[in-house]
């Protein structure tokens, strides 16, 4: 009879060995995903210069940044008769990024003085005469205002030399070999070899115990 609880024991704790292998089999590791990190190719300018329509004696500084194309800044006015403003503006290189197209959308902070108004302008229209140089118009419906601006460029924040425009480069590849291995493993080792039991070793401690109590009791008997 102890021979008997033995071989049940043992093939109850080979089939509980099987299963956990089987569970824990269930669980691989997959494939490293690749992580895109888009390359920044933002061309940052600032400009400074001098506009001339209903207030002749304003200067202005104007930011730029380029991003394929497309146009964001700010456009700042200050004069001792007008006043001063802070304006945000958006807009677009043409002709091989020989022509700005812009506008303002905002009036950030207005600041007017001896009775003015200050207004956003709803286009600009400035043509590169030199890669340091913008020259062109301006309007503005709400005060009646319409007149010309020069800016030169003082400042360039870019990797890229002055003239040359950034090409937009392709993604940065990034490899998460190491994170996607850390994942597996430790999902892994939450893993039970059967759902609502421990895990396979202590399930064949319980066992071997189970038949040694068994034969405990039958020699007492």
């Amino acid at each position: 009879m102890e021979r008997r609880v033995w071989i049940a024991a043992l093939s109850l704790g080979t089939l509980l060995s099987g299963s956990a292998l089987m569970a824990q089999g269930a669980v691989q590791e997959q494939p490293a995903r690749r992580l895109l990190t888009p390359v920044s190719d933002e061309r940052c300018e600032v400009w400074r210069g001098d506009i001339r329509g209903n207030d002749p004696s304003a200067e202005i500084t104007v930011r730029l940044c380029t991003r394929e194309g497309r146009v964001t800044g700010t456009f700042s006015w200050s004069s001792r008769e007008s006043g001063w403003d802070h304006r945000a503006l958006v807009g677009e290189w043409r002709d091989e990024a020989s022509l700005l197209v812009a506008r303002d959308t905002a009036m950030i902070e207005a600041h007017p003085l001896h009775g003015w108004t200050l207004c956003t302008a709803d286009a600009y229209s400035l043509r590169r005469t030199s890669p340091d140089r913008l020259e062109g118009t301006y309007s503005s419906a709400r005060c009646h205002d319409h007149g010309r601006l020069s800016m030169t460029r003082i400042a360039v924040t870019s990797s890229k030399p002055d003239g040359e425009s950034a090409p937009a480069p392709a993604p940065r590849v990034v490899e998460a070999t190491r994170l996607a291995r850390v994942t597996v493993r430790a999902h892994t080792a939450r893993c039970s070899a059967v759902p609502g039991l421990p895990g396979a070793s202590s399930g064949w401690a319980m066992v071997v115990g189970g038949a040694m109590l068994a034969m405990a009791r039958r020699r007492r008997a």
